[in-house]
């Protein structure tokens, strides 16, 4: 299952999407936006290359693994660990240590505790807990 869309996989408005019940995945040309700063942070940019990359994650098991991509190409994957589905849920992705590099926002789906996850490509940095608000509060 696709964990996030909307991914720039070429840092130039492309988005990826992907289908979470058949596993049909696609990329297409939308030039949403015009770039005047290519040396801008990349969203969903986990190794740092200025190229987004995409994270999933099993559902099932709660496995997550990311692709890292330049341009159409997969220049390599592999997994980042588990965290029990689906008690933790993935919620979000943004680079909130301002190191370049695409973080994990996941939140436990009873408590509504919510970590940090500090990632440098497949290795976890740390992990920061900022705490929790109710179950039926979301990120958007």
């Amino acid at each position: 299952m696709l964990l996030f869309a909307d991914v720039d996989i070429i840092s130039d408005g492309t988005v990826s999407s992907g289908d979470g019940t058949t596993g049909s995945n696609e990329i297409f040309l939308a030039n949403l936006f015009a770039y005047a700063d290519r040396n801008r942070p990349v969203a969903n940019d986990f190794n740092g290359d200025g190229h987004g990359d995409i994270p999933w994650r099993d559902t099932g098991s709660g496995k997550t693994v990311i692709q890292f991509f330049e341009d159409f190409v997969e220049v390599a994957s592999g997994g980042i660990g588990t965290l029990p589905a689906p008690i933790w849920d993935t919620v979000g992705t943004g680079d909130f240590d301002r190191d370049r590099r695409a973080d994990i926002l996941w939140r436990h789906t009873g408590t509504g505790d919510t970590i940090i996850r500090r990632m440098e490509g497949f290795a976890k940095v740390a992990a920061q807990s900022i705490g929790g608000v109710p179950a039926q509060w979301h990120v958007q």
